[in-house]
């Protein structure tokens, strides 16, 4: 599908161990030179935390929300703005074409 062959793409251009998050911008934004058409990406890295990107031009949708629950702020990230009125949560905004996001494990 064309999800694995984003990750795959994003994988030659990380290296082999140690990864940081200055690693996955790195290597998504070669991706985003070369890669055509439209996509939008939610990546869980689990040292890292959350990645979200999506294409140059915009063309697929991705939006971020998020919610209080007491001293913390959850966040989420969905193809379609309806997805965040189930669990409560406010979107708060598109993510920009060619924008990727970081949330990391402290949030």
């Amino acid at each position: 599908s064309d999800s694995e062959l984003l990750l795959h793409t994003i994988l030659h251009f990380l290296p082999k161990k140690n990864v940081t998050a200055e690693d996955i911008h790195s290597a998504v934004t070669e991706v985003m030179k070369i890669a055509q058409g439209a996509y939008s990406v939610v990546l869980a890295v689990t040292r890292l935390g959350i990645f979200a990107f999506r294409d140059p031009h915009g063309i697929r949708p991705l939006v971020i929300g998020s919610r209080e629950s007491g001293a913390h702020t959850h966040i989420m990230i969905a193809s379609e703005s309806a997805a965040f009125s189930i669990g409560g949560f406010a979107v708060e905004r598109d993510v920009a074409p060619a924008e990727l996001l970081h949330v990391s494990l402290d949030g």
